[in-house]
């Protein structure tokens, strides 16, 4: 019933590992949640209990892609919270299923990719299930995950942060910055946070040093978010200051979800996790090319820019010209003031096949190492955390890798990567968290050593396994890895 080009199949799972199949072509209109006074819709399950989840399994887009998504906003998101949707899609691209995504990360599920091999449908189903498994058992990401342009974030939000703003979703994908679709946001400077030495400790302000970028001007923002996370709204950006729409002025903002969050303080954390990834990975870079490594993975994150609001830097604006529609006017200070006077981050948009490699609560992305696609690059992301744990002598880990993988003609790998975490293991007992609220410390820490297995690149770098004693002294008793994960080296995302 034009669920998708190639049809659709959808399970439904009233706990993690109890599937049950409900049909063979679903729309929208499929999706009806029945109160536990009628009867179940078409066949299909009913939804009224918390903790529940839905698996979608195609092999193309929605047909009623706005229909869906307006039908979840307005039916599931408020009334279900505790709904998750996921999916697996078969074929070779993450972009066939911008929308399915969409629909997935908004309920804070997952979605993956299968490719049409046995090994392949494997991988895909335990991947999933173990998503599940650590959402049903409290272990959920707490950060921006599964893809760049769908980001997700566990959807359960904070109780110490007052009322959400109030936002309706537009779909992925749109990227046109017209007068209809998006507004003039008046911004001051770009501030671009720099990791300069490591003698005070990476939690210690003075290691980091604050670049100023340009002056105040205009921005434009699309009206609509596209995702949400627990603390985050993503919208679609466009800085005329760094390029066309299509060349380089293309980005993503996250704007905090609770106002009381619109703060410096959020922001630079944000920043400060970016400047100790990127520390790393030039670290990383040289070793693995030091040590003779055949064709290494090159690991290189995204920079991520603080806009300040205007009021934080009063002074000349720019107005942006946009050739394709003219000069663009400033909102009238009403609407500015009501929507776009915060602090927000910013990344340049990553087009590609975006992959969850791992999270800041010590899930790793499951692969036997058969899919050649995304191995290498897989390994060599996990090294990386244990890498940023070794060279920083114990003190912080740079987790929650997400990113696009590239080759280029040479047939160099690159792994792009972009809104990384950082554990600071050393501080005090119930001191702040350095590096903002996805710090989790020398718990956070424990939980990825428990589920990484070293391959091929930490062997060569030299890296050494962590003891149990070691496990002990970050978080008393070593807990036991993700299901699915322990016993594997490589990884599929």
């Amino acid at each position: 019933r034009g669920a998708s080009r190639g049809g659709s199949t959808t399970a439904s799972a009233a706990s993690a590992g109890s599937w049950v199949l409900a049909s063979n072509s679903v729309s929208s209109s499929d999706w009806e949640i029945p109160s536990e006074s009628q009867p179940r819709h078409r066949g299909g399950p009913t939804f009224s209990s918390p903790g529940q989840h839905i698996l979608f399994l195609t092999d193309g887009q929605p047909g009623d892609a706005l229909a869906a998504l307006t039908y979840l906003q307005q039916n599931l998101l408020v009334s279900h919270p505790g709904l998750h949707l996921h999916g697996i899609g078969f074929g070779e691209s993450v972009q066939s299923f911008v929308h399915l995504q969409q629909l997935c990360a908004l309920t804070g599920g997952d979605f993956t990719l299968a490719s049409a091999s046995r090994c392949g449908l494997q991988e895909a189903f335990t991947a999933m299930g173990t998503s599940i498994h650590t959402a049903s058992s409290g272990m959920s990401d707490t950060s921006w995950g599964m893809v760049h342009s769908l980001e997700t974030e566990e959807v359960d939000a904070p109780e110490d942060l007052g009322t959400p703003r109030n936002v309706a979703f537009e779909l992925a994908e749109c990227r046109a910055f017209t007068k209809k679709s998006a507004i003039t946001i008046p911004v001051g400077r770009q501030l671009e946070v720099v990791f300069q030495s490591h003698r005070g400790g990476f939690a210690d302000h003075e290691a980091y040093g604050v670049v100023t970028q340009g002056r105040g001007g205009y921005v434009m923002r699309r009206r609509a978010p596209y995702l949400r996370g627990a603390l985050r709204l993503l919208y679609g950006l466009h800085d005329a200051r760094l390029g066309t729409a299509e060349d380089g002025g293309r980005l993503v903002a996250k704007v905090c979800r609770y106002p009381m969050l619109d703060s410096y303080d959020v922001a630079l954390a944000s920043a400060r996790c970016t400047a100790v990834a990127q520390h790393f990975a030039r670290l990383f870079n040289r070793a693995t090319t030091q040590v003779g490594l055949v064709n290494p993975v090159e690991v290189v994150f995204l920079p991520c820019l603080v806009y300040e609001p205007p009021a934080a830097a009063p002074g000349d604006w720019e107005r942006v010209e946009e050739t394709a529609e003219g000069e663009w006017e400033p909102q009238p200070a009403k609407e500015a003031a009501q929507d776009g006077q915060e602090w927000f981050v910013a990344e340049r948009y990553l087009p590609g096949v975006f992959v969850k490699f791992n999270n800041n609560k010590g899930y790793v992305s499951p692969q036997r190492g058969a899919d050649v696609r995304y191995g290498s690059y897989a390994e060599a992301a996990q090294a990386f955390s244990h890498f940023s744990y070794c060279h920083s002598e114990g003190e912080c880990m740079v987790i929650d890798l997400q990113g696009v993988t590239r080759i280029d003609k040479r047939s160099k790998q690159s792994l792009l990567l972009t809104d990384p975490l950082v554990h600071s293991i050393r501080r005090s007992p119930g001191s702040e968290p350095f590096f903002g609220r996805g710090d989790l410390g020398s718990a956070g820490a424990q939980a990825f050593l428990c589920s990484h297995r070293c391959g091929p690149t930490c062997r060569a770098l030299g890296l050494p396994p962590p003891t149990q004693e070691e496990l002990r002294k970050l978080g008393g008793a070593a807990p036991a890895a993700t299901p699915g994960v322990s016993t594997w080296d490589l990884l599929d995302g």
